[in-house]
């Protein structure tokens, strides 16, 4: 099996290095365990079960992840993750998915991931479209075209984002 992306990139990028990041690079690149996917929040949940994951570990991690992320993942999902507005919905939906989209494409090809996941719902969908819409803003609420193009109720989608 391929290891984690992300332990690739600390080790190509880091291994061998004077740094915290060095260190980082050299402690993953020891463990066996390291989970081969899943994204920031799940390698946060493996670095708790750890018993040597210091504050000072985590927050190396998050440092690693800040420079990692933004050259691997789409900006959406950079975005989703960062979450002005702290929003548990939009972090849950990034922590599903941001494994999943492509790190390239439109809006059409990032729904597309989303309305051909096995398990995706209408929910998914439309907390997609609400997180789409305030990445790349483009209703003009009451006229709400993306709600037209979406076969879903304008009264809906609005709803929806009183709500969040």
């Amino acid at each position: 099996m391929s290891p984690h992306p992300f332990k690739t990139w600390l080790i190509d990028g880091h291994a061998g290095e004077n740094s915290p990041l060095g260190d980082l690079a050299a402690d993953v690149g020891r463990d066996d365990n390291f989970p081969i996917s899943g994204g920031r929040r799940a390698l946060l949940d493996y670095f708790a079960t750890v018993s040597d994951s210091s504050i000072q570990f985590l927050d190396c991690f998050e440092a690693a992840w800040a420079l990692y992320e933004p050259a691997t993942v789409h900006p959406f999902v950079a975005w989703l993750r960062r979450n002005p507005a702290r929003n548990p919905v939009f972090r849950d939906f990034a922590d599903e998915y941001g494994g999943l989209l492509p790190a390239t494409g439109d809006r059409e090809t990032m729904r597309a991931v989303v309305e051909n996941r096995e398990d995706g719902d209408t929910w998914n969908l439309t907390c997609f479209d609400v997180a789409w819409q305030r990445f790349r803003p483009t209703c003009e609420w009451p006229n709400c075209v993306e709600a037209a193009d979406m076969q879903m109720s304008v009264c809906a989608v609005h709803a929806l984002k009183e709500l969040l």
